[in-house]
């Protein structure tokens, strides 16, 4: 059977501000973990997270992240933590 013709199958709606606070509580998640496996990486954390291989990827992974959290932070008008951070990210 189909769908009767005035019937939209899908349809898209403009994010919310709550959807931008999602996806900065997402962010924030995945820059403290890129920060973890960071450290890991340099030596600086208790345990091995699978980039003592490539702290390059990682610190990139990192600062993918963080340009994420920033431009959610924007978005929901968060300016003091759209901010870059003062201090290495990497903690050393």
């Amino acid at each position: 059977m189909r769908a009767p013709s005035s019937v939209p199958i899908w349809r898209w709606t403009p994010p919310t501000s709550a959807d931008f606070a999602k996806a900065l509580a997402y962010a924030h998640q995945a820059t403290v973990e890129r920060r973890a496996q960071l450290k890991a990486a340099n030596g600086l954390g208790d345990t091995g997270t699978g980039f003592t291989d490539c702290p390059r990827s990682a610190a990139a992974e990192l600062a993918h992240s963080l340009r994420i959290e920033a431009e959610m932070a924007l978005r929901l008008g968060d300016l003091p933590n759209a901010r870059l951070p003062r201090k290495k990210p990497c903690g050393s």
